[in-house]
């Protein structure tokens, strides 16, 4: 037992020595700790300040994307009719909301319809970096998957079929991916089409229609099938 109670003793005398040891640094240095309180209080004011600014810059980023959004699909205004997209005036707001967004969510979905617009606007060059890089950076898999089905189209536009090829081909061949693979082989094969690439368009045709017999473009696939072969018969 008075073992034990030396020992309890020992220790409440070197808790009470270090209690007096820290009041006497605190009455010598003074100043260094007023200014570490000082300091640590500034700290949660910034602290607090920057949570009420990316607060408030969130929401100012969500309303310039809800606004350019309402202009790139032509939503029509109260009481009126449809209304045909507006995506010169949605431009500017959605490239606003792209740089102010930044990485967050709601900047990288700017980001993805501001290279939507530039798509649309027939500026496919320009395009091209903006889409590259939602498709890179991305972390939502419908996002990054949408705008590499978007980056091809741009490519092809922009007159790059072989890099427009891969992009497609690569929808197709990631597994999970979340943009429907048999959709981007039907591009992929629209694209060989329109270059007068007959037999790559059909072989990407039959890839269809053998891989996904029950998606959602097999028909179409099999009608272009159908129609190349009648059109060759009519030729002959």
């Amino acid at each position: 037992m008075a073992e034990r109670i030396s020992k309890k003793t020992i220790k409440q005398d070197e808790f009470i020595d270090a209690a007096f040891d820290a009041g006497a640094w605190i009455e010598k240095h003074w100043r260094t700790a007023v200014a570490v309180v000082a300091a640590a209080g500034a700290l949660l004011l910034v602290v607090a300040a920057w949570n009420w600014w990316s607060a408030r810059r969130a929401t100012e980023v969500s309303s310039l994307l809800a606004e350019g959004l309402r202009l790139y699909v032509g939503a029509p205004e109260s009481g009126t009719g449809p209304a045909a997209p507006r995506y010169a005036e949605a431009l500017p707001i959605l490239e606003e909301a792209s740089r102010k967004g930044g990485g967050s969510a709601p900047g990288r979905v700017a980001s993805f319809y501001r290279g939507a617009t530039l798509l649309r606007l027939g500026r496919a060059a320009e395009a091209i970096p903006v889409l590259d890089g939602v498709a890179s950076s991305a972390s939502e898999r419908a996002l990054a998957d949408g705008a590499r089905a978007l980056l091809a189209e741009a490519q092809a536009k922009s007159g790059d079929l072989e890099k427009a090829r891969a992009t497609y081909r690569s929808l197709a061949d990631t597994p999970g991916a979340a943009f429907p693979p048999d959709v981007a082989l039907l591009q992929l094969a629209r694209l060989f089409e329109e270059r007068g690439r007959t037999r790559e368009a059909r072989e990407t045709l039959q890839e269809i229609v053998t891989k996904y017999p029950q998606g959602g473009v097999s028909g179409e696939a099999r009608a272009r099938l159908q129609g190349g072969a009648s059109a060759q018969q009519g030729r002959r």
